[in-house]
This record gives C-alpha cells, structure tokens and sequence, in this order.
C-alpha cells in the first residue's frame, strides 16, 4: 500500500520528468515572436455584414503555448505519481496551474506594442478560458487531441462571433476588439483543472495505455 507521503526523492524525480525547462524556452521564443508581430490580428471576415472579428497574435500563441504545453508537461512516470499521494498531486496540480497562467506573459508581451489605452484584458481573458480549457482535456483525452480540439474551438468560436456578434453574451469568450470579460468562467476552468489533475496525476489510466501504444 503507498504511504500518506511520498518520499522527496520521488517526488524530485516526478517533477523533473516534466520538461519544465522545455516550456519556459518555448514561452520565451513565443513571447518574443509577438513582441515582433506587434499588434498584427489574423482577420475572421466570414460574414460582410458584420464587423471582422480580429484574433490577436499574441491570444493565438498564449493558446498555443498551453496546448504545447499539456504536452510538455506531462507526466512521463505516470506510474510513479500514482504511487505517491499528497505530493504527486501537488506536482500534477501545480503543473496544470503553471501551465495555465504562464502564457499570460505571451499576452503582456503582446500588449507591449498596443497604443495607449488600448483594452487588452479581454485578450488575457480569453487566453486564460482556452489555456485552462486544453489543460482540463488534456489528462482525460490526451496532450494531444486535447490541444487539437482546443485549437478547432478557438478558431470555430471566432467565426461565430464573427457571423453572431452577440455570441459572446452566451459562449464565455469575448470578441475582437473587447472590452468585455468573462473572468468567472475562466478562473472556475481554471480551478477545475487544477483539480483533475491533481486527481489523476495527469492522464487517466486509458490515457496512459493509449499512449504506451503509440
């Protein structure tokens, strides 16, 4: 039967399994890549009657970071973290947060180049809803059909408020150019990730046979 705590030996080990090192490098190359874009969107025009809702560059790889992210942090030693308890959990949670609110430096990073008094809250906002959405995903479907169905939402939302303007009074994301919030929304996904992880150390046990299949 595991014991209540696992050994701190153990516990070093399944943190460092996680390529944390390989994460802060990527949000790093992603921030500086939206220092470089500045305030360059992509354009969602699908509908001439309506105002193109514009997804900022730096909304876009705050999504992308996390997704990569689900990946990069995972639990290589998924056996090992359910032998532990208490601080496995704490591992696979603290993980899950971090991977979580790190890519808000990609959003500050964006926000950089905006002109003075250009709302950007919205941007961080919606980069946190989808950032904690592919971590809730990731350890009951995978790192990556987690990240791949976030990506598909991200952009299928877009083109809903691009043809539904007032979408966003329903779906918890806010349109281009703001400024409207839905912190409530993000920070319970947020929370509610932090927990699934922490239940399942970071992917479910069919999750994990999946991947030692691959």
């Amino acid at each position: 039967m595991p014991s209540d705590a696992t050994p701190p030996r153990i516990t070093a080990i399944i943190a460092s399994s996680r390529s944390a090192h390989l994460y802060a490098v990527m949000l790093v190359a992603l921030g500086v890549l939206c220092l470089a874009l500045g305030n360059r969107t992509i354009a969602i025009a699908l509908s001439t009657l309506n105002r193109a809702n514009r997804l900022p560059y730096s909304e876009l790889c705050a999504v992308v970071a996390a997704s990569t992210g689900t990946w990069l942090l995972r639990p290589r030693f998924w056996q090992w973290d359910r032998v532990g308890t208490r601080r496995a959990a704490v591992v696979a949670a603290t993980c899950a947060v971090v991977g979580t609110l790190a890519p808000q430096l990609i959003v500050v990073a964006g926000s950089v180049n905006l002109p003075p008094g250009t709302p950007w809250a919205w941007v961080a906002c919606n980069a946190l809803l989808y950032s904690a959405l592919v971590f809730c995903l990731a350890p009951v479907v995978g790192p990556g059909p987690a990240a791949g169905a976030t990506l598909l939402l991200y952009f299928a939302v877009a083109v809903v408020n691009n043809v539904w303007p007032t979408a966003s009074r329903i779906i918890p994301v806010s349109p281009y150019p703001g400024p409207g919030t839905h912190w409530t929304a993000a920070l319970v996904l947020t929370a509610a990730a932090a927990v699934v992880h922490a239940r399942t150390r970071g992917a479910t046990a069919w999750t994990q046979r999946e991947r030692d299949h691959d």
